[in-house]
């Protein structure tokens, strides 16, 4: 089917288990040709990221590739951070894949909370920023199912917190990504809820990669419109051939105040909104959004021109 992006987790070379080391001893003798084990595992892996980045650009150009990376490249970057480190024992250099351009995003896993002594949540996020070099996305992994699972569980204030200070650190392009999906959908611990009516209340696009051949951009849709009195009823539809319609975006303005968005899934087509007294809606546009988070021409109309 037609997706949105390819998306890599944090597995490399496998995390290292105690008394099991990895059995790549007959490759490494073959191939290594004179390297170190570790720089011929990174030279694997670099070559993997930057060759599956170049294969997806030659079948689809404005499909969007990024990894989430283990949270510490390396111990000591920055100061005081210790942990793991990812560039030894997984050959996952994320910093070079940032610096070299080759990903579209990357979302490192700071599943750590924001006072963590040794794992510091802002300066690892500042850190990681700071090696995004050619402009892409970096967005912070919020281990959001510790408000489920692990001892002991995290309040929902923790990753609301960390999402305000992503937030204040990028300004121009801010984001999270949250994990699980099933922390969300279960509402685990409230934090859905507290997502919805804080940080999360008003709808956003997803963002665009300006570096990324762009999407066709979609034609206004066309809608019909039912005047009920104190209500109307909208109903619209692709316009022609339009294709690859990703959702909708739907524009409301109550009587002499401000405009209003939200963002409609593809198979949503109707609006229904209060035309007359308290709270009535004098303005309404609907616009297709199409691959890459691509909005199109919106159709428009106010309440005078019924």
């Amino acid at each position: 089917y037609d997706i949105d992006g390819v998306h890599l987790d944090d597995y490399f070379y496998p995390y290292p288990v105690a008394g099991r080391p990895f059995p790549d001893d007959t490759a490494f003798a073959r191939f290594g040709a004179g390297l170190s084990r570790g720089d011929w595992r990174r030279k694997n892996i670099n070559e993997f990221v930057q060759r599956l980045g170049r294969e997806i650009k030659a079948i689809k150009p404005g499909l969007p590739f990024g990894i989430s990376p283990f949270g510490i490249w390396r111990p000591g970057n920055p100061a005081g951070v210790a942990g793991l480190d990812a560039y030894e024992e997984l050959a996952a250099d994320a910093r070079l894949w940032l610096r070299e351009g080759w990903l579209d995003y990357a979302a490192p896993q700071l599943y750590w909370k924001i006072d963590a002594p040794q794992q510091p949540y802002e300066h690892l996020l500042r850190w990681w920023r700071a090696q995004n070099t050619q402009g892409r996305h970096v967005w912070p992994g919020l281990n959001a199912s510790r408000v489920a699972e692990g001892e002991p569980r995290w309040a929902k204030e923790e990753i609301l917190r960390q999402i305000e200070i992503a937030r204040s650190v990028d300004r121009v392009k801010p984001g999270v990504a949250l994990y699980s999906a099933a922390t969300l959908m279960n509402d685990a611990g409230g934090l859905a809820t507290a997502l919805q009516r804080g940080p999360f209340a008003d709808a956003a696009l997803a963002p665009r990669y300006p570096w990324l051949p762009g999407a066709t951009s979609p034609p206004a849709p066309s809608v019909t419109v039912q005047d009920g009195g104190a209500l109307s009823f909208f109903n619209w539809q692709a316009f022609g051939e339009a294709r690859n319609i990703r959702g909708w975006a739907v524009w409301t303005r109550a009587e002499g105040g401000a405009w209003t968005m939200r963002v409609r899934g593809a198979a949503e087509r109707s609006l229904e909104v209060r035309s007359r007294g308290d709270g009535g809606v004098d303005a309404v546009a609907i616009a297709a959004i199409g691959a890459g988070s691509v909005v199109g021409e919106a159709w428009a109309m106010r309440r005078h021109e019924r």
